[in-house]
């Protein structure tokens, strides 16, 4: 599995490209564009929130990588937070919908690409593992020490990873938002 490293520059990546293409800081409070990037970035880690769980009863992997790593849980998830951004935030529902899906399913779409054992993509509905079969992602040994080599090379990897991310939406030019304040110096 990616490690944070890659499941965060993810959920950005994929928060900056929607705000972009589809609501161009629409609900965005002028001088807080850090707070929706922010918000996306830690729901994209969120199906990891198995983990914690399964660090405390000391058998990761009897619990990581199961029902949380669903896309239609992501589902939920997404539906939850565009009601709450509705009612609370008075945001647009389906903008804080899409954002949360784009974060949360950038985490289990990772996950698919890298899971020795696959995701179960469906979960409740299905039970079944889906794997790509071509590993991308080296990640994270649950079972190795932290000073193990094996850490290292998912720091490096994975560091790349999101460089070559954050470079790709670099070149892909700014948001609107970005476009007016160089316009505006």
């Amino acid at each position: 599995m990616p490690s944070p490293i890659a499941h965060s520059a993810a959920g950005y990546v994929a928060y900056r490209v929607l705000d972009r293409r589809l609501f161009h800081g629409v609900d965005e409070e002028p001088g807080r564009p850090w707070f929706s990037s922010l918000a996306v970035s830690g729901l994209s880690l969120l199906p990891d929130a198995d983990s914690v769980y399964g660090l405390a009863q000391d058998e990761v992997s009897r619990y990581h990588n199961s029902g949380t790593h669903s896309l239609l849980v992501g589902l939920g998830v997404a539906s939850l937070v565009g009601a709450w951004a509705a009612w609370r935030q008075r945001a647009r529902f389906l903008t804080w919908f899409l954002f949360s899906l784009a974060g949360y399913g950038s985490h289990v779409i990772l996950d698919f690409f890298s899971s020795r054992r696959g995701v179960m993509l469906f979960w409740p509905l299905s039970s079944r593992r889906f794997k790509y079969p071509v590993k991308l992602f080296y990640g994270m040994r649950w079972s190795a020490s932290i000073t193990s080599k094996h850490h290292v090379i998912t720091l490096v990897t994975e560091t790349a990873f999101a460089a070559v991310l954050f470079l790709l939406l670099r070149l892909g030019g700014g948001s609107r938002r970005d476009r007016v304040a160089e316009e505006s110096l």
